[in-house]
């Protein structure tokens, strides 16, 4: 079981990152278009091409310029594998995203996110029977990311503040037979570079279920 929750956080946390990535290194282009629908379908076009999966913004979305610039997106999906699609469509679902960018560390090389609000997310991940995972890029996003990857420390996007609320986490994998959904009620992260501390705090609960071993709930 404990080595299911792993698997399951880890995948998680790569899925997050790379999402903040992209969408940090889509900002520039989505910046020059100041139409709402453009800008919407602008954001999901780049982030799809760096993906190579389909991102729907389905909700409304809204730009405020400045020092630190502003995004909000609301309904935004990134869909699922072609394999596991008729399970379901989407891999990732948010309600609400809300993300500052510090434009003025940006023109210096440093990408600083001040805040990141994330509001009813719902991610599925999952392995099928021959161990192809859904979170797997295409070949070409892969190389994009090898490509667009940090070769220096200040080139990493630094979170100070990330807000998570009625989150659902699941993980299944058909090869091992395992199971595991997270449901965070609530998750606040903070950076603080100066203390060099990252403090954590959250409320929620986990189900793991393995076929033939019983289940357990934390």
């Amino acid at each position: 079981m404990a080595r299911a929750i792993v698997s399951a956080g880890a995948a998680i946390l790569a899925v997050v990152a790379v999402i903040v990535g992209l969408i940090v290194a889509a900002l520039a282009i989505v910046i020059a278009v100041y139409d709402t629908n453009d800008r919407k379908q602008l954001a999901a076009g780049a982030v799809s091409t760096a993906l190579g999966r389909e991102v729907s913004i389905n909700g409304d979305a809204d730009l405020d310029l400045g020092w630190v610039t502003t995004i909000k997106l609301g309904d935004v999906s990134i869909a699922n594998a072609d394999w596991a699609k008729a399970k379901d469509p989407n891999m990732v679902q948010v309600g609400q995203l809300d993300l500052a960018i510090d434009v003025w560390q940006l023109l210096h090389g440093r990408i600083l996110v001040p805040e990141i609000d994330v509001s009813r997310p719902r991610v599925l991940l999952e392995k099928n029977a021959q161990g192809e995972a859904n979170w797997q890029l295409s070949t070409g996003a892969k190389a994009a990311a090898r490509s667009a990857a940090p070769t220096q420390q200040r080139e990493i996007p630094v979170v100070q503040h990330l807000d998570l609320d009625q989150g659902r986490f699941v993980y299944n994998d058909a090869k091992m037979d395992r199971n595991a959904a997270l449901d965070v009620t609530r998750l606040r992260v903070t950076d603080d570079r100066a203390d060099r501390k990252v403090q954590v705090t959250g409320d929620g609960q986990y189900n793991i279920q393995v076929k033939g071993r019983g289940s357990g709930q934390r």
